[in-house]
């Protein structure tokens, strides 16, 4: 509840009264939330603990019809997602373990709150192996369980991330892999508003998350071809319909496709090779002939 007042509830209605507060404008906001990524499920949990405060405030709660829930068509928004040179651009502005943070984000695809669980001791980072396993998440800077049963699982990662995170460990032993400088679990908020907001806005990039990140890696792994099964495994998704929602194709990969595929219009005017049949006559007289 803490995180829904700080994350949402207070940026949305924190200069109102309760009583100020309408079940027209929850519901505007109902949009606005799913929109940014919220599921209608965390958009009623919402309800719930703004309906806690309206008790807390002696004022009964909204009925049950009066707060109306956006359909797929009024949140159906394409979310944000990094390209290829975005990414790029992100880890070369960024410095020191911020550089490392951006560029597993971007060669993995995990969660924040993945990325922040990562521990040392545990061997979640097997360089040896180039492999990193997901075993815990962090949020609000405690640790929990990941997000679902799939997302416990182990995903390869390539030579130049293997030395950027050798570089970054170091001789260390124990920790968090990215740690503030007391050890506690980098916090996401710290890391968007002090650093990867700050980049955006220099670099030009439209405003956009940590999430961004994990979108960008699942387009790369589908337009290289990469199995189904395999991306599923290693984002840590049950379904192929979250696969295609992650997916965002660049205009540079269709016309790739398209240059492989003949134009219907030069294929029409390609002669047409002739049907002959083996040891057939080709013509009337010969046919004759044949039979005489």
């Amino acid at each position: 509840m803490k995180c829904e007042l700080r994350k949402h509830l207070r940026p949305a209605f924190g200069s109102l009264s309760v009583e100020e507060i309408t079940p027209q404008l929850v519901s505007e906001w109902a949009v606005k939330w799913c929109r940014s990524g919220l599921s209608v499920k965390s958009v009623k949990n919402l309800i719930i603990t703004l309906n806690l405060i309206r008790k807390y405030a002696e004022l009964p709660y909204f009925p049950a019809k009066s707060v109306t829930y956006p359909s797929q068509s009024e949140v159906e928004e394409e979310p944000p997602c990094y390209t290829q040179d975005h990414v790029v651009a992100i880890v070369a502005a960024a410095k020191g373990w911020q550089k490392v943070y951006f560029a597993t984000a971007a060669g993995t695809g995990l969660r924040a709150g993945e990325l922040a669980g990562l521990r040392i001791e545990t061997g979640d980072v097997d360089l040896g192996k180039k492999l990193i396993h997901v075993r815990r998440s962090v949020s609000e800077g405690k640790e929990q369980s990941p997000k679902s049963r799939n997302a416990y699982r182990w995903l390869p990662i390539d030579e130049d991330l293997v030395a950027m995170l050798k570089a970054h460990i170091g001789d260390r032993r124990f920790g968090y892999v990215f740690q503030s400088r007391n050890g506690s679990p980098v916090r996401l908020n710290n890391i968007l508003r002090r650093v990867l907001h700050p980049i955006l806005k220099k670099l030009g990039v439209p405003m956009a998350g940590m999430h961004a990140f994990r979108h960008h890696r699942c387009s790369f792994l589908v337009e290289h071809d990469v199995p189904v099964a395999a991306i599923k495994q290693r984002l840590g998704h049950g379904s192929e319909q979250m696969i295609r929602r992650y997916t965002h194709h660049r205009p540079e990969y269709h016309s790739a496709i398209l240059a492989k595929i003949p134009s219907i219009f030069s294929a029409q005017n390609e002669p047409k090779p002739a049907l002959l049949v083996p040891n057939s006559p080709k013509t009337e007289v010969e046919r004759k002939e044949k039979i005489a």
